[in-house]
């Protein structure tokens, strides 16, 4: 009963929240102008994922991920 009551006020105070205009969840590392930077970098091949990755100080696995959910999500990030 009590979990439930917990719960309950959570989702209402997320809602709140939402209809306030704030931000939920974790905050994106890459802006879209540090993932057209990268992709240009990139594409130019002079530079491998790990070595620009290691410049905007994440790891190659999380760059790739953003740059791959830009392309499915039709942004151009090309320049």
């Amino acid at each position: 009963m009590k979990d439930l009551l917990i719960a309950e006020r959570t989702r209402a105070g997320l809602t709140a929240a939402r209809i306030r205009g704030k931000t939920l969840g974790r905050p994106r590392l890459l802006s879209e102008k540090d993932l057209r930077n990268a992709s240009s970098r990139l594409d130019n091949g002079a530079e491998t994922l790990s070595d620009i990755a290691y410049s905007f100080k994440v790891s190659s696995r999380t760059l790739s991920r953003y740059l791959k959910n830009m392309k499915y999500r039709n942004v151009d990030i090309r320049p």
